[in-house]
């Protein structure tokens, strides 16, 4: 099925960490679920334990306001430090919480992967949608989860903009989570969203907060949008 004959309701709405409760917690994907959010856009580090917890930054300060490293924090230690008087959550509770939904992770630093790809292997019938801004990680996911979805690499992308398709996408499910504009050049050109209609590659750009700006996505042909503010979107999807 290609983009165009995809009505609006068939659109995917993802929440950003959550957003807009307070960031990767419990409290933020339980209210996103209860409101009729089935996409969870997430990121993952690992604590000085090896807890795999949702979290975007290295350090806790912009969320938890003291400039400490996750990474040379325990688990425990993390947890005395609050998002919002939320706790910190980690991958194994979101997947275990959430079955049925679909979640895109974002692996953001290299010591993660072993422990996450352990954890992923205990969830074999979840939705997933792995990837990494470093296409090392991203290599080493594909290889290990032949069957669950990828994101494009920042390579790939460049190419489909090109208007070539890589050999990879060609092999298995991937999924094009862009941003409309990267270093003030335009990623949705009409060459990149041809590129990935023709082999149903879906798209979904990111970070889009202005309902108008979604509709134009729509009219152009994407598959959906991660928003921080999902409420405002649903509210005109459903007019």
């Amino acid at each position: 099925m290609t983009f165009g004959s995809q009505s609006i309701r068939e659109r995917a709405i993802w929440t950003h960490r959550g957003s807009p409760h307070p960031e990767h917690t419990r409290l933020a994907f339980e209210s996103a679920w209860n409101d009729g959010i089935r996409h969870f856009e997430v990121d993952i580090r690992k604590t000085k334990d090896h807890i795999v917890v949702l979290a975007h930054d290295s350090s806790i300060k912009r969320v938890a306001g003291i400039d400490l490293k996750i990474e040379e924090l325990s688990f425990e230690q993390l947890q005395q430090y609050q998002i919002a008087g939320e706790n910190w959550m980690t991958l194994v509770e979101l997947l275990e919480s959430f079955p049925d939904a679909s979640i895109s992770i974002d692996f953001k630093s290299d010591d993660v992967l072993d422990r996450a790809i352990a954890i992923v292997r205990e969830f074999p019938q979840s939705k997933l949608v792995l990837g990494s801004f470093s296409a090392k990680r991203t290599k080493v996911l594909r290889r290990e989860f032949p069957h669950h979805a990828s994101a494009a690499t920042a390579l790939e992308v460049l190419s489909m903009r090109l208007g070539y398709l890589p050999r990879a996408i060609r092999k298995r499910k991937i999924y094009a989570m862009v941003p409309r504009q990267h270093k003030g050049i335009e990623v949705l050109t009409n060459k990149f969203i041809a590129t990935c209609q023709s082999a149903n590659v879906p798209i979904y750009v990111w970070v889009v907060n202005d309902p108008h700006e979604m509709l134009e996505l729509f009219d152009l042909g994407i598959s959906g949008v991660v928003t921080d503010c999902y409420e405002k979107m649903l509210g005109n999807i459903k007019h």
